[in-house]
């Protein structure tokens, strides 16, 4: 009796041993989101540059009552990025084309350019930060420089400006 005790006690120790130990552990973490008011862009305003005559360059600065606006609505306070697509050619119906360029933007929180950020508009993002207010807004200026040639074919003369804008 005493040897199966022994034989016994030894078999349980062996399997033990030779058992792997079990070892549980737990913890877990806590899944957040916050879902961001979608954005908004609108064209508020066409950049117009009016009559312009033959040889002679015209420029519209993007403080001025004829560059083009955007209004750009989202979460409030958010920062963002602005991208654009710019013409390299105002084009007539007809086929001509009137080149444009020397583009000039602000961007500011206010519905007016006075003391606004400027940058170049471009393909490559811009950041900007969308208000604290109720509006939760920023308001984006566009100018540039159209350079008809001296033998530029009268008629009217158009192309768009496409402002892209994604949260960073």
């Amino acid at each position: 009796m005493v040897r199966s005790m022994v034989r016994t006690g030894w078999l349980l120790g062996a399997c033990m041993i030779l058992a792997p130990a079990v070892a549980r552990a737990q913890a877990t973490v806590t899944l957040t989101a916050t879902v961001f008011q979608a954005l908004t862009v609108t064209g508020q305003r066409n950049l117009r540059f009016d009559n312009v005559f033959p040889g002679v360059p015209k420029t519209v600065a993007p403080d001025n009552l004829r560059a083009g606006r955007w209004r750009i609505q989202g979460q409030r306070n958010a920062p963002i990025t602005m991208t654009f697509t710019l013409p390299p050619n105002l084009v007539r119906a007809t086929g001509e084309t009137m080149p444009v360029g020397a583009w000039a933007a602000t961007w500011d929180v206010n519905a007016t350019p006075a003391g606004s950020t400027a940058f170049t508009p471009s393909a490559a993002p811009t950041p900007a930060q969308l208000s604290n207010t109720v509006a939760r807004q920023v308001y984006v200026y566009i100018g540039a420089t159209v350079s008809p040639a001296a033998n530029q074919r009268s008629g009217a003369y158009s192309a768009t400006a496409t402002l892209t804008v994604a949260y960073q």
